[in-house]
């Protein structure tokens, strides 16, 4: 760590924030200027397009150019960008990430659980983190909103929202093209094109993308690599723009994703059923795979998590009279996801069966509608308004196999109605002085079943709804929350280019049923979260804009926190059930500073340190507070990061030569809420460092014709794979892992 620390502070006074988003356009007519020292970084943190420097929000955010730069292929690499930000593939549903911001974060993507961090697309939240994953050839900006954002941007922002916008249909002839091979049989091809229907008025752009890849690690049986990634998407947007005072574009999705992941690695301890049983021991076949650089794979059978998903979204504005614009937002979106997968990563028994196999079938969809007002009037008084509705559902069907026999098959879903109104005014009562004071009232009912089945047969042997169940909320499994979330902040600008704030919000996480629950008492319910976010922070632009400095401090009161508890069954107290709880309260507080210079035209340069103090106030299990024997998960103490990218000319062929670089590490931090006391170190991530470059060459040819050819190298400086989850159950416990270095070529055009 004292490296990692050393290092950062000998560059933090010559580098750059992770932000670059959309520069500011000129006025219609007008030609570009080119900008001294650092663009004009524009977000819409609050629903409106402001400077980030004027934005008393802590947000980052990254543009097309940087992402293209970075050789960012989804949208979870971001965060090797952004101070107290983790994200990272969740390879256990199709396409999924998990996000932890500030230390909140909740590591179950199970559709009955709400993600802690909201991830947003064109404006539309996802009811679940599965297909959050997404490619970023299409992105046209990706902002990172830091702690809670439950006023203006939706449900279940407690610890924050990753929000993303893609491109819009251009009105103009265009065309977009890459071709990318690499390490471990890396093949992508990606294409966009736009087309105008109607000049200046109707135009439409269409594109796909298709990409292929072996796993880093092998099998132990016959050498060969196991199945890595393999999916696809088609996607279409049909803008109808008439006029200044009206902008409609229709989006239609279609994703196909037939992924494989590396195979989990065994790490259960010798006091664990599976250890015990079945040799699935860190000591031994745990041992073996670390040995191998974590690139062996004891068991042929694959880790498959597919997703089929079909998105239907329409954006509209219109101005309605001067200063007021309304906003809506209608989206539907259908999923179907499954996981086929031997979960602990051990070696098949003597007689050819695998250990724990577990598989899940389920489909999913959501409507969701957003009418917002929004004022620019530029003068003492501003606001957003807006109504909301979700309406989301899912079926799920789950077995388990132990040792070739199913031991385990069951059915659930849920249906969800969610409605919310919120409002947010900016008022300046003197000059330079600004109050921000907002609230969303949220009102949702979620209506739940579960059948379990008997394992071989699938005779029901007990369900809910079930009026005669000695288990009190399964005799209804219906429930409704409310909740009114406000926001106050004040922010005052010595001079154009400072600017401090502090403020407090409340975020809210809505309760709700365990929809893989093994026994009726395990269902639930379990209540809302809430979290008391206080923060003040700095923002400034200085050395006649080549260099900008941002500052936040936070702290975070966490009450009422879901955690997953291990209990006897009040039914039958012989049987253990694991349920989710209102069982902790936490504090958080920490700092991020975020830094960029630009010493000359063609140089810039970047920084970012983030730092957590997080602590379990308490943590009742049975009535015993164990917070000394449980862990925050996914907050580290500290995280680092710094890089740059140059643009050289050169003369000779009128082309010029891009360059890129960063560096990021982070501080050890917990995966596993329980704690381990074998000394295996199971429930931490150790710390780690990542280094990224490329080089590329960008020629122009004339009528808006260009050409890229790059090379890139990915966590450049080391070998052997690691493990980057780790989840400790009762009878089992299991690690997923991560590839290390890869490299690649790029061939990209543009018209």
């Amino acid at each position: 760590m004292k490296n990692g620390l050393l290092l950062a502070a000998s560059v933090l006074a010559l580098s750059a924030t992770p932000a670059r988003a959309q520069s500011a356009s000129p006025p219609e007519g007008q030609a570009e200027e080119k900008t001294v020292g650092i663009g004009e970084i524009i977000v819409t943190a609050r629903q409106r397009s402001e400077s980030l420097q004027t934005v008393p929000v802590a947000v980052a955010a990254m543009d097309a150019a940087m992402i293209e730069r970075s050789f960012i292929p989804d949208v979870d690499s971001i965060e090797k960008f952004m101070p107290n930000v983790e994200l990272g593939r969740h390879p256990f549903t199709g396409g999924g990430m998990s996000a932890s911001i500030r230390g909140i974060s909740f590591g179950d993507l199970d559709r009955a659980f709400e993600p802690a961090v909201a991830v947003s697309v064109d404006g539309v939240f996802l009811a679940s983190n599965t297909g959050a994953m997404m490619d970023t050839f299409d992105i046209e900006a990706i902002e990172v909103l830091r702690g809670p954002q439950g006023t203006l941007f939706g449900r279940n922002t407690i610890g924050g929202v990753i929000s993303i916008k893609r491109t819009k249909p251009t009105m103009d002839w265009g065309l977009k093209g890459q071709v990318t091979v690499g390490s471990y049989n890396v093949r992508e091809y990606k294409a966009i094109a736009n087309i105008p229907i109607v000049a200046d008025t109707v135009g439409l752009k269409v594109g796909g993308y298709r990409e292929r890849s072996d796993s880093f690690t092998r099998r132990i049986s016959d050498g060969k690599r196991e199945d890595g990634i393999d999916r696809y998407s088609i996607f279409g947007a049909l803008r109808f723009n008439p006029g200044s005072a009206f902008d409609a574009t229709l989006s239609v999705d279609r994703i196909q994703d037939r992924s494989h992941y590396p195979s989990l690695v065994p790490i259960s301890a010798a006091n664990q059923t599976f250890c015990i049983a079945f040799g699935a021991c860190i000591g031994t076949q745990g041992q073996q795979i670390a040995d191998s650089g974590n690139k062996l794979a004891l068991d042929d059978y694959p880790f498959y998590a597919r997703l089929q998903h079909t998105a239907v979204t329409l954006n509209a504005k219109l101005d309605v009279i001067d200063g007021i614009s309304i906003e809506s937002i209608t989206n539907y979106t259908r999923q179907k996801d499954g996981l086929n997968i031997e979960n602990t990563g051990a070696a098949p028994l003597a007689n050819g069966a695998h250990v724990f196999v577990s598989k899940r079938d389920q489909k999913a969809s959501q409507f969701s509608q957003e009418v917002r007002a929004i004022s620019s009037f530029g003068g003492v008084f501003d606001f957003v308004a807006g109504l909301y509705y979700m309406k989301s559902k899912f079926d799920l069907v789950q077995t388990v196999e132990v040792a070739g026999t199913r031991s385990q098959f069951f059915d659930a879903g849920q249906d969800l109605n969610a409605y919310a109104a919120y409002a947010e005014a900016y008022i300046e009562p003197v000059d330079r002085l600004r109050l921000t004071v907002g609230g969303r009232y949220t009102h949702e009912k979620k209506d739940f079943y579960i059948r379990f089945r008997n394992p071989v047969t699938g005779v029901i042997t007990g369900q809910c709804p079930d009026a005669a169940s000695l288990y009190g909320p399964c005799a209804d499994p219906s429930v409704t929350f409310r909740k009114f979330t406000p926001r106050v902040t004040l922010d005052f600008r010595f001079t154009p280019d400072i600017m401090v704030y502090a403020g407090w919000s409340r975020g809210y996480r809505s309760g709700g049923w365990n929809s893989r629950a093994t026994v009726t008492t395990a269902i639930g319910p379990y209540q809302p979260e809430t979290v008391d976010s206080y923060e003040a922070g700095l923002r400034t632009t200085f050395w006649e804009n080549r260099a900008r400095a941002n500052i936040t401090v936070f702290r975070a009161e966490y009450k009422e926190k879901q955690e997953e508890v291990i209990t006897a069954s009040p039914i039958n107290p012989l049987i253990t059930q694991t349920q989710v709880q209102n069982a902790s309260s936490a504090t958080l507080q920490g700092f991020e500073g975020e830094f960029q210079l630009a010493p000359a035209d063609w140089l810039n340069l970047r920084a970012a340190v983030g730092y957590i103090d997080g602590k379990y106030d308490e943590f009742l299990s049975a009535g015993v507070d164990v917070k000394d024997q449980r862990n925050l998960r996914y907050a580290p103490k500290w995280s680092v990061s710094f890089g740059g990218d140059a643009t050289i000319p050169l003369e000779a062929t009128g082309g010029e030569i891009l360059l890129n670089a960063n560096y990021k590490w982070t501080d050890r931090f917990a995966t596993s809420i329980i704690r381990d006391t074998t000394g295996f170190n199971r429930d931490f991530i150790d710390a780690y460092a990542t280094v990224d470059a490329s080089i590329g060459y960008r020629h122009e040819l004339g009528d808006r014709k260009t050409v890229n050819l790059s090379a890139f190298v990915q966590n450049a400086f080391h070998n052997d794979g690691r493990l980057y989850r780790k989840v400790i159950t009762g009878p089992f416990a299991f690690a997923s892992r991560e590839v290390a270095r890869t490299w690649g070529i790029s061939l990209g055009f543009t018209y």
